[in-house]
């Protein structure tokens, strides 16, 4: 109990001052009261993660913070309260265990809990929402992923009808009512800068925890898997001698992906004409942790965001000219520091740190490619025990499928692989003309389009590991839902949020709607 009381004090004590930091910027954005819900729910959440020490208790509790907290907020603010509070425990499966010859019930996790607590209820009303034709399109392809994902696992030699249950449940929670619900609950371009500034918050906890890991070689979220008595491969992974900091995401590569996409919801406050020096600092903090999680694939993927939210702005050459030369500027006293020489080894491409992880890589990808040409169109169920797979095995004693393309297609075959991919391709090409507009959905669209470009070429990386799927899923509904508004028109969008669920940006000041820039330059 001693550690668990000494990680989260310094948790707390530095995620408040955080939060004390981040609720300026918030103005604006996200009202004072909400932000109240949002830090008082997260406070109690974490406390609970780490002081209840038996998993389904710990459960109880989450389901009743989530139920309370939802309950002070209007329905339309409900999803974002989500968002905040899925970050405050690890992605662990734990498995409920059943009765009357059922060995396992559920496959519990926190973040199912939460899906079940705050965004099922919600799912009825939004889903009587009306949808353009080229989204159902999407909607369509999700659920087919969801069923094939499914049905497919009835395959494996000792899989029953209740592990496809399970299965079914667990694939609802975390890709279809995700996806649904944020598809369909943003109506205004504000839903859609609350939804970002949810992940700030909700991630503000990660540049603490990265540095105390990193400085004091502890992992702090370590005493919640073992007291929850989770599988672990491995607790501690160090890099060229250093401790990868890992937090909450357990993984590594997981935590620096999650301070990436924290940084890419924070770029339009950074590219604001008058930037202060806190969106700067909190920017500059997400920065740092995702250093401390020397995961040079989340690297590649910051850059990668940062390129195309540039190229996306007007002026891309000037604005994309000065960051560079900044960044520029700013690494030179680092590079000429002590831990230049170290930095230069971690980089991806000319480091020497582990350069025989790109051989892995290279070698996954070649023995894949064979499996999957004797299962090409739903896979293989079993393929982890094909002979190609077998010499991958580690010294840890796993087979690590560090893509999550491949491990796709291995699983479920090129089919599946090209519904995922058709989804968040036919999203992206919807979005991506928005973001050279002249309206209000310029500006997110770009952040959009600069996150997902991070983010599918990061998992190409990583297997869809700890928060990871969830991040894409919501992400997709995020797309969805400003394609919606575009199509349909803001304020038309809005005024069904309103009729459907009673929310709407103006549900409870009892205003109108106003005309936005939308409605003068959308040709959709």
């Amino acid at each position: 109990m001693g550690e668990s009381i000494s990680a989260v004090t310094y948790i707390l004590a530095g995620t408040l001052a955080m939060f004390a930091i981040a609720a300026r910027i918030a103005t604006g954005i996200v009202d004072r009261e909400t932000i109240r819900v949002w830090i008082g729910s997260w406070v109690a959440a974490t406390v609970a993660v780490f002081l209840v020490r038996n998993f389904f208790a710990y459960g109880a509790c989450l389901f009743v913070i989530a139920l309370v907290s939802a309950r002070k907020l209007p329905p339309e603010e409900r999803p974002y309260l989500f968002i905040v509070l899925m970050f405050t425990a690890p992605n662990l499966v734990i498995r409920m265990p059943g009765f009357a010859g059922i060995n396992t019930l559920l496959d519990l996790t926190p973040q199912r809990i939460l899906s079940a607590a705050i965004l099922l209820p919600l799912m009825p009303a939004l889903l009587r929402q009306a949808v353009p034709p080229r989204l159902k399109i999407v909607d369509t392809l999700v659920v087919s992923f969801v069923f094939l994902i499914t049905v497919l696992t009835f395959r494996h030699s000792e899989a029953t009808v209740t592990d496809t249950v399970r299965r079914l449940i667990t694939n609802v929670l975390e890709i279809g009512v995700p996806y649904f619900v944020f598809s369909r609950c943003m109506t205004t371009v504000g839903d859609i800068r609350k939804g970002y500034m949810a992940f700030v918050f909700g991630t503000l906890s990660f540049p603490v925890i990265g540095v105390i890991e990193f400085i004091r070689q502890w992992r702090l979220f370590n005493v919640v898997a073992q007291g929850w008595g989770a599988e672990m491969v491995q607790f501690y992974l160090f890099r060229d001698g250093m401790l990868r900091s890992a937090g909450p995401a357990i993984e590594a590569i997981a935590f620096g992906f999650m301070c990436m996409i924290a940084m890419g919801c924070m770029l339009s406050l950074m590219t604001r004409e008058k930037r202060t020096m806190v969106v700067m600092g909190i920017f500059a903090a997400f920065a740092i942790g995702l250093v401390t999680s020397l995961s040079r694939g989340p690297w590649v993927g910051a850059a990668i965001m940062l390129v195309v939210y540039l190229l996306a702005r007007p002026k891309a050459v000037s604005t994309g000219v000065q960051a560079t030369m900044l960044g520029g500027l700013a690494l030179i006293p680092v590079l000429m520091s002590p831990l230049g020489d170290k930095i230069i080894r971690y980089l991806p491409f000319v480091g020497t740190v582990e350069n025989n992880n790109v051989e892995y890589r290279q070698q996954l990808i070649d023995n894949s490619m064979a499996i999957i040409g004797r299962h090409p169109i739903f896979g293989a169920a079993e393929f982890l025990n094909e002979p190609e797979m077998l010499v991958m095995r580690q010294g840890q004693g796993i087979i690590d499928v560090v893509n999550t393309y491949v491990a796709i297609a291995l699983e479920f075959g090129l089919l599946t692989l090209a519904i995922f991919i058709l989804i968040f391709a036919l999203t992206g090409l919807s979005v991506l003309p928005m973001a050279f507009r002249r309206n209000a959905l310029a500006e997110p669209a770009r952040q959009w389009l600069a996150i997902m470009a991070a983010t599918l070429v990061t998992i190409a990386t990583v297997s869809s590991v700890s928060y990871i799927p969830f991040i894409y899923w919501i992400m997709a509904g995020f797309g969805v839902g400003m394609v919606r508004m575009a199509t349909m028109g803001e304020t038309a969008v809005a005024s069904q949020g309103m009729r459907v669920i009673g929310t709407g940006a103006y549900a409870h000041s009892g205003a109108a709607a106003p005309a936005t820039a939308l409605s003068r330059t959308n040709d959709a």
